[in-house]
């Protein structure tokens, strides 16, 4: 008697496991990508974040598969362990962007336009100018946020410095060229005052903000006030404030240099 040979049909866990896996791979490939060419500039910035969108999709859905095979996987013990552990891996990383920004829009307000002088913020023309309809307009600091960031952001002040009207324009571009923005032609915005505009753009992902510093000239002393405003978004995630925070430590030191 010849004895049968049975083929076993592949168990719905594996086939599970398996595709969590690759759409875990897929997100984490996307995100990747996403945020090279949008670094470069190849990615507009709406078509990143609608790109990332469908990232936190494909990894929450790879998560879904990988959680419904583990399930399985216990109750019946299919070999499916490797293919689950790489997917909850890869979509963890995928969705660790996604992440961090929740965390950060819990901590911090809701604000996308920062200034040293939230009464009479610094001008922000050439920004205004360019802005398309699908950016953040450029408009006042309501009073209702203004009072948000002095409560969350009670450092956020102009700084006078002991320098002569010429000597502090010199040191605010040495200090947007060591910051690695891109500055625009200064433009007089009151008597002996002029603003510096620049686009600034975050280090990895590339966002881009437009910033205006303000300089007034007092008469052997100069006020320094600044701005920083993002393009997209109501949410900041506090990047406004920490910019400005780290300009003026830069200003700080190329004013020392002039003293």
């Amino acid at each position: 008697m010849t004895a049968k040979t049975y083929i076993l049909p592949v168990r719905q866990p594996t086939r599970m496991a398996r595709w969590g896996r690759r759409l875990a791979g897929l997100a984490l490939m996307l995100i990747l990508v996403s945020a090279v060419a949008h670094r470069y500039q190849f990615l507009a910035t709406p078509d990143l974040l609608r790109v990332l969108a469908v990232d936190v999709v494909l990894a929450v859905l790879a998560l879904v598969l990988a959680g419904v095979a583990f399930a399985r996987f216990w109750n019946d013990g299919d070999p499916v362990g490797r293919d689950i552990l790489v997917a909850v891996l890869l979509a963890l990383i995928a969705l660790s962007p996604a992440i961090y920004a929740v965390t950060l829009a819990a901590m911090r307000p809701m604000l996308n336009d920062i200034a040293t002088d939230t009464a009479d913020p610094p001008q922000l023309r050439l920004a205004a100018q360019n802005r398309t309809p699908d950016m953040n307009p450029v408009v006042p600091i309501s009073a209702a946020n203004a009072a948000l960031q002095a409560q969350a952001y009670p450092s956020i002040l102009g700084r006078r410095y002991a320098l002569e009207f010429d000597q502090a324009r010199s040191a605010v571009n040495e200090a947007i060229k060591s910051a690695g923005w891109t500055a625009q032609p200064a433009y007089e915005t009151g008597a002996g005052e002029v603003t510096i505009e620049a686009t600034a753009r975050t280090p990895l992902w590339g966002f881009p903000y437009d910033v205006a510093v303000r300089i007034t000239d007092e008469g052997g002393t100069v006020f320094i006030d600044m701005r920083s405003a993002s393009r997209y978004g109501h949410h900041d995630l506090g990047d406004n404030a920490a910019r400005i925070i780290s300009f003026y430590q830069l200003l700080d030191e190329k004013a020392r240099e002039r003293l």
